[in-house]
C-alpha cells in the first residue's frame, strides 16, 4: 500500500473561500456603518424639527397670550387675574394718552423684556413684575430637558428689531 500523501494544492483549497467570505463581511460592515450614519443624521434632524415646532407653537401662543393680557383686566405679579388691587397689563407696561391715544412704553431701553413665561406640565408660569424691576428667572431644569419659554418686549419704536 502506498501512503496517503496530501498535496500542497489540496491543503490550500479553503483559502479562496475564506478570502471571499472576509471581503463580503467587510462590504456588509461598511454598508451597516453607512446606514447607521444616515440614521444618526435623520435623528438629529428630527430632534431639530421637534425643537423648532415647539418654539414656533409657544411663540404663537405668546402672541395670543399678550393680546389677551393687553385686553384683559387687573393682574398680579404672577400675571394671574385679580378682582381687586391689580393693575391692568396695558396700564402696567404702557402709557396710553387719553387725548390722542398715543402709546409710550414704560420699560427702559436697557430692559428689553418686560414679562417672561415658561411652559410647565401645569401650564404657563409667568412673571409680570413692575416695569424696570425684572430679574432673571432661576433655572430649575434638569440637564437636557427642554423648557420652552417666551419673553414679551413692549416698545413703541417702529424700527426696533428683537432677536
Amino acid at each position: 500500500m502506498k501512503p496517503f500523501l496530501v498535496s500542497h494544492a489540496q491543503r490550500q483549497r479553503g483559502a479562496a473561500t475564506l478570502v471571499v467570505v472576509m471581503v463580503l463581511f467587510l462590504v456588509m460592515a461598511l454598508l451597516a456603518a453607512y446606514a447607521n450614519r444616515s440614521l444618526m443624521f435623520e435623528q438629529r434632524i428630527s430632534g431639530s424639527y421637534y425643537r423648532a415646532s415647539m418654539a414656533q407653537d409657544l411663540a404663537e401662543g405668546g402672541v395670543d397670550w399678550t393680546v389677551a393680557m393687553l385686553n384683559g383686566g387687573g393682574i398680579d405679579d404672577d400675571c394671574k387675574p385679580v378682582a381687586t388691587g391689580g393693575a391692568r397689563f396695558v396700564d402696567k407696561y404702557l402709557n396710553v394718552s387719553a387725548a390722542d391715544r398715543a402709546i409710550k412704553g414704560k420699560i427702559a431701553a436697557s430692559e428689553s423684556v418686560a414679562v417672561d413665561c415658561s411652559a410647565t406640565a401645569a401650564g404657563l408660569v409667568c412673571r409680570c413684575p413692575a416695569p424696570n424691576t425684572r430679574a432673571t428667572q432661576a433655572v430649575t431644569a434638569l440637564n437636557g430637558a427642554l423648557i420652552p419659554s417666551f419673553g414679551i418686549a413692549l416698545d413703541t419704536e417702529p424700527l426696533k428689531h428683537y432677536g
